[in-house]
């Protein structure tokens, strides 16, 4: 401290000492935070995955890699896993559904079951499911599926067939219960997937969505899952991000969850909801959305 004054130099020391403590807290900060990886890390040594790490992803996408490794649920991953390649069969006692009606015990015609369905949608009782997670590549197109054009003379896609359907049954319905067409409710709901959720958007938009009310009209996601080999480790599409695949049309009705639409369905008084299979095993131009003599019997999914 040459060329200052005594007491100056005992303040500069001083300033010094006081801030040392703080220098040692961000010396201990630093330290904690050199390692990002260090609590996911034994997390997945806890639970058999630490291979997701090695090698580590590039220092780029680290930052990434890391939150998708954070939101694995790897508990119960764990259980999915075991439970789906277990040969044991499922524990508890399996009994068929009893709430099941057949063509057959219908009455003849079933005029008073298309009744009660004309009534069930006038009163916005019923909402239609569409699972269009898939692409046509079976069918030769990289599309997704609803978008094909099935070969009939008016050239008209599965989305259309199926949209023109609904758009039938609420003419019938208003006709039915005397009401306006604006009046009458049935909203569709269609599953996509990661990999066609914006084409198919923009192919119902391109299309004014075949006359669908927007308001009645509503798209969510199918739910993706880690992918696993046959020793049950999850695997990685490249160094920086999980192998991640469709979750099956079970997840439907969790996907429906998360995207609010269960809430939003009840909300406006929605109870039943038929679920149209679309488009497996085949191309479903030739299935009835909505067949009106079923939906008060057994193809109603209550929403609770």
């Amino acid at each position: 401290f040459e060329g200052c004054s005594h007491n100056t130099t005992q303040n500069q020391v001083g300033a010094t000492r006081r801030l040392r403590p703080s220098t040692r807290r961000l010396r201990r900060t630093v330290m904690a935070s050199a390692d990002p990886f260090s609590a996911v890390r034994a997390r997945l040594a806890e639970h058999g995955q630490a291979h997701l790490l090695s090698p580590p992803p590039p220092a780029a996408a680290a930052e990434d890699y890391l939150r998708q490794l954070r939101g694995l649920d790897l508990p119960r991953l764990r259980r999915m896993f075991e439970s789906s390649t277990s040969a044991q069969p499922p524990a508890g006692d399996i009994t068929p559904f009893e709430d099941i009606t057949c063509v057959e015990e219908l009455p003849a015609g079933g005029a008073e079951a298309h009744s009660e369905g004309l009534r069930l949608i006038a009163e916005g009782k019923v909402a239609a499911l569409l699972l269009a997670g898939g692409s046509g590549t079976r069918l030769g197109s990289a599309a997704p599926k609803g978008c094909y054009d099935i070969g009939m003379p008016s050239h008209k896609s599965l989305f259309q067939y199926h949209a023109e359907r609904l758009l039938g049954a609420r003419r019938l319905a208003a006709q039915h219960s005397g009401r306006r067409l604006e009046e009458v409710h049935l909203p569709l709901l269609v599953m996509t997937s990661e990999a066609n959720d914006g084409e198919t958007r923009a192919f119902f938009a391109e299309r004014d969505r075949f006359g669908l009310p927007p308001d009645q009209l509503h798209f969510f996601t199918q739910g993706m899952l880690p992918a696993f080999d046959e020793r049950g480790r999850i695997l990685r599409s490249s160094a920086s991000q999980l192998a991640l695949s469709p979750n099956g049309n079970g997840g439907v009705y969790l996907s429906l969850q998360e995207a609010g639409l269960l809430e939003e369905m009840s909300r406006r008084g929605v109870t039943s909801v038929f679920q149209a299979p679309h488009p497996y095993p085949a191309p479903s131009g030739i299935v009835r959305v909505l067949p009106l003599c079923f939906l008060s019997d057994s193809l109603s999914l209550s929403l609770s």
